[in-house]
Order: structure tokens, then C-alpha cells, then sequence
């Protein structure tokens, strides 16, 4: 075994850490109460090269003040666009091209269609010209109770005082970085 917990035989550190291997894949092993091993692979999110024609139509369907986010072919979210609410903005782009939407102002994520990334699909020339372009609804999630906490707290705290706060310096980095520059998405393996 190794000095970061991987033997030779698992590459994953025992100890929860997480690791990149290769093609930007994110292993990290976790054990729950009942002692069940669970997988958890992080994929790094990105543009891959399509000619595939995608034709959209991003509507916000919120309160908020919108960021679309295109995730280039490195996973680093480029903004397209920010969207007042029910505002909407027509996009030609391709299929295998991540988007993203966070709210402007705080850097909260937003979903489509209940999901955080929306896939776009392809466009066939059989489906008739001009295309017909799919309405996409950007929409607020159920926020988990931490998200929730954490908006909260920035709100009610000045960024230069999130540091004086008697918690976690988890927390505390939580609140000053709202939204990864490189995006992941989770699956678990068991």
C-alpha cells in the first residue's frame, strides 16, 4: 500500500480521498454506515467535437438574473449569455456540447428539465427547415438543507466577515467560491 492508502490492486486511496486518473475521471471510495464500499466516479464535464446540429431556445423561468454557461472543450464554463427573468435567448450549438446555468448574482446553480446540465439533442434535416428549436426552461432546484444554509449565510454576512465565523473552513470556502471553474458530475458505482 501505498502512502496515500491505493494498493496495487485498487488505484482509489481507502481512506475517502479522491484521485484524477486519466481522460479527467475522479475515483473516491466511501464506506456508509452499514459498511457498504460505494464507487463514486467524478467525470469532468466537456465539449466534445460534433457536427450534429442542435437548435434551442433557453428560457428563464425564474426570478432571478440568469448565467448560461457553455462548457468548453476543457470543462471551463464560458458565459454565453446572462438572462433577465423571463427573458429568453435562441442558441445554435451541437449535440455532445454541455450548458450550465448558475443564478448572476450569487453563483447558484439552476437547472433544466430537473438536471443541473443540459445535453443538447440533435437536429436531423428530415425534422424540415427552418428547425423547430427546442424550448428549454431554466427553473429553480429543491435546494438541499446546506445549500440552503449557505445562501442564507451569504446573505446575511459580508464577504470580508466570512472568516471571523465560528465553523468549518469547509464552510467557510464553500461560501467565498460559489460555483466550481471546472465542472464534474457524480455517479456511483457500488
Amino acid at each position: 500500500m501505498s502512502k496515500d492508502g491505493a494498493s496495487a490492486g485498487n488505484p482509489i486511496p481507502s481512506d475517502g480521498q479522491s484521485r484524477e486518473g486519466a481522460a479527467g475521471v475522479h475515483d473516491q471510495i466511501a464506506t456508509g454506515s452499514t459498511g457498504t464500499t460505494c464507487r463514486r466516479r467524478k467525470k469532468l464535464l466537456k465539449s466534445g467535437r460534433s457536427a450534429m446540429y442542435s437548435f434551442v431556445r433557453f428560457v428563464n423561468c425564474t426570478v432571478r438574473r440568469v448565467d448560461i454557461v457553455w462548457l468548453n472543450y476543457e470543462g471551463i464554463g464560458i458565459k454565453y449569455k446572462t438572462l433577465d427573468p423571463e427573458q429568453c435567448v435562441d442558441v445554435n450549438t451541437f449535440v455532445g456540447h454541455p450548458w450550465i446555468f448558475r443564478d448572476s448574482d450569487t453563483g447558484d446553480k439552476l437547472v433544466v428539465q430537473l438536471k443541473e446540465v443540459y445535453e443538447p439533442v440533435g437536429w436531423v434535416q428530415h425534422d424540415g427547415w427552418p428547425p423547430k428549436r427546442k424550448l428549454v426552461s431554466i427553473t429553480i432546484p429543491v435546494y438541499t438543507l446546506r445549500e440552503c444554509c449557505i445562501q442564507a449565510v451569504r446573505q446575511l454576512v459580508k464577504k470580508d466577515e466570512f472568516e471571523k465565523l465560528e465553523i468549518p473552513q469547509v464552510l467557510k470556502e464553500e461560501l467565498r467560491t460559489p460555483g466550481p471553474s471546472l465542472f464534474t458530475v457524480e455517479t456511483s458505482e457500488s
